[in-house]
């Protein structure tokens, strides 16, 4: 290993501001994904045409369509983050911004059950109760919940092996 790339014999953490923009990149691209599924669910719900009182409960056709946008969304989070965290490394927002997932200690890529734990149980974790991101604010290394739980680190790509 090259020990320029090193900082005490360990990656360099990617920044929080990179992490928030690749999650912001990442955003924009589910939502774009998801304007064609909205049109299509709109179709399949039939709701073009139902009227709504503020006064009155939603009507069931936009309960059912909302319900099923919210997993859309839910689905397209994991995919697009667990895919290209097992092709590249990152999500296409963190391979905008020049970061990536590695396993540690040895800054391998992930494998498909490590993505598993760390995409849907521990991001899950730390989705429901946000107090998960919150060990990136006061840890040095800059690691997540999520990220100490399933042993692994996002770090600039300059400091992958």
């Amino acid at each position: 290993m090259d020990e320029g790339l090193f900082i005490k014999d360990e990656f360099v953490p990617a920044t929080l501001w990179k992490r928030l923009m690749a999650f912001f990149i990442d955003q924009v691209l589910i939502g774009i994904m998801l304007i064609p599924i909205s049109n299509i669910l709109g179709n399949i719900f039939g709701i073009k045409n139902v009227p709504i009182d503020v006064d009155q409960e939603l009507p069931s056709e936009v309960v059912l369509f909302l319900t099923f946008l919210i997993l859309a969304y839910l689905f397209l989070t994991y995919i697009l983050s667990a895919v290209g965290n097992l092709i590249h490394g990152g999500s296409p927002g963190k391979l905008a911004m020049g970061i990536r997932t590695v396993v540690l200690p040895n800054g391998e890529k992930l494998g498909p059950l490590r993505t598993l734990v760390r995409e849907i149980l521990t991001r899950t974790l730390s989705n429901i109760f946000f107090i998960g991101y919150f060990p990136i604010l006061i840890r040095k290394d800059g690691r997540a919940l999520h990220d100490l739980l399933s042993e692994t680190q996002v770090i600039t790509k300059e400091s992958s092996p």
